[in-house]
């Protein structure tokens, strides 16, 4: 491993122990203030928003500029967005604040993947698999830190966990800027000049991308916001068991993507589309169990035997379908269309949601639903060509 990606690497789990913590916290920090489920599900879909018009701009200034600078900018906002969180609750103030949060984490994840391929195109999967591996576990130990973080289950002081978030994001951004070394920038020469919101791109990317549309929707509609309220609202989970389930879940996609790359050679079309079949099976099932212990050791499986397997093969042919002379704003621009579904995922959420009156259902109707959702996702890679190899074809 050499010392860029080994830099990467310490970054991620930086990152991720942030992520682990905030993830779990934000949503409870709101509903504590008494907000509903619409005025949350309308915070996190804005978001998303921001994230679109940002990303977009920043794959094609990458291409011009290098990546370094934007993966570095993306952490130290990062740490800004995460610490101001507890100043105010007000509906106005988090709005902002988690589009500027979710914007510098989604062009950190374009830049990270980018990064990997200019210097590793070969091992991509692999490396990949390793640095976001690692990221994911750290995002488990970060859920179980909160168990910590929040000393009481009555009058939560939220402080604690949105700070620690900001240190530990304001030193990887330190650490990254020192560390790691980018080659002598050069913009490609060949590349295009016709504007960053066409939707031209290459046959295959686009397959891939209208995948990401649903499949972005369908997961937050399940991930944006519901699973700590679903674990609390119906099974009266406490902070500890939250803490617990969320470090786990995030131990069951690390785990496997540590070590699933070097043995993802064929078929990888037919892997990709069965794991995540697979992975919207289990969510929807698991809102329909009534026991805690089943209905969490089932939903536990869903990262493990889905996003585990499949996570690495999407990285790859986002990056072997872009053009290489624009492949920053290729992989941005895909990453961008697919993230609209960001905007809807919540929003569906919401609106799922009000259709019940038991709390319990509410959040069991949503967990089904994206289930639902994930298992038609794939439809649109039944086109996707691919070679005898298992190997996707350029288009």
């Amino acid at each position: 491993m050499s010392r860029n990606i080994a830099v990467l690497l310490v970054v991620s789990l930086f990152f991720g122990l942030a992520f682990g913590v905030y993830e779990i916290v934000l949503p409870l920090y709101l509903r504590d203030r008494q907000h509903s489920y619409w005025v949350i599900a309308l915070i996190f879909a804005a978001a998303e928003i921001a994230v679109f018009f940002l990303r977009v701009y920043v794959g094609r200034l990458s291409d011009m500029l290098g990546r370094k600078i934007f993966y570095s900018l993306s952490l130290v906002l990062c740490a800004i967005a995460n610490g101001l969180v507890p100043l105010s609750s007000a509906a106005l103030f988090q709005l902002p604040l988690k589009a500027l949060r979710e914007s510098t984490v989604f062009v950190r994840n374009t830049m990270h993947s980018l990064l990997i391929y200019d210097q590793a195109r070969d091992r991509f999967m692999e490396l990949l698999g390793k640095t976001r591996g690692g990221e994911f576990v750290f995002q488990g130990l970060g859920a179980f830190a909160v168990i910590f973080l929040m000393s009481s289950e009555r009058d939560v002081n939220y402080v604690p966990p949105f700070l620690f978030t900001a240190v530990l994001l304001g030193a990887g951004w330190v650490f990254f800027s020192v560390a790691y070394k980018e080659r002598t920038w050069k913009a490609p020469a060949s590349a295009p000049a016709g504007s960053v919101f066409s939707l031209h791109m290459p046959r295959g990317l686009a397959l891939l991308t209208l995948y990401g549309f649903i499949f972005e929707m369908a997961i937050t509609l399940s991930h944006s916001f519901a699973i700590p309220i679903f674990f609390r609202d119906k099974f009266s989970a406490s902070w500890t068991q939250i803490g617990v389930i969320n470090a786990v879940h995030r131990l069951t996609m690390g785990i496997p993507l540590l070590i699933i790359g070097p043995l993802l050679r064929r078929r990888l079309k037919m892997l990709f589309i069965v794991f995540v079949i697979v992975e919207g099976v289990l969510l929807a099932v698991s809102a329909l169990i009534p026991n805690f212990t089943a209905a969490t050791c089932v939903w536990l499986l869903h990262d493990l035997v889905g996003a585990g397997v499949w996570f690495p093969i999407y990285g790859q042919f986002v990056q072997q379908y872009s053009r290489p002379e624009c492949r920053g704003e290729d992989v941005a621009k895909a990453g961008s269309l697919s993230q609209l579904g960001r905007i809807f995922g919540p929003l569906l959420c919401g609106a799922v949601m009000g259709l019940f009156s038991s709390p319990g259902l509410k959040v069991s109707s949503a967990f089904v639903a994206s289930g639902l959702l994930l298992i038609i996702a794939p439809l649109p890679l039944i086109w996707l060509r691919e070679h005898k190899s298992g190997t996707p074809q350029a288009s």
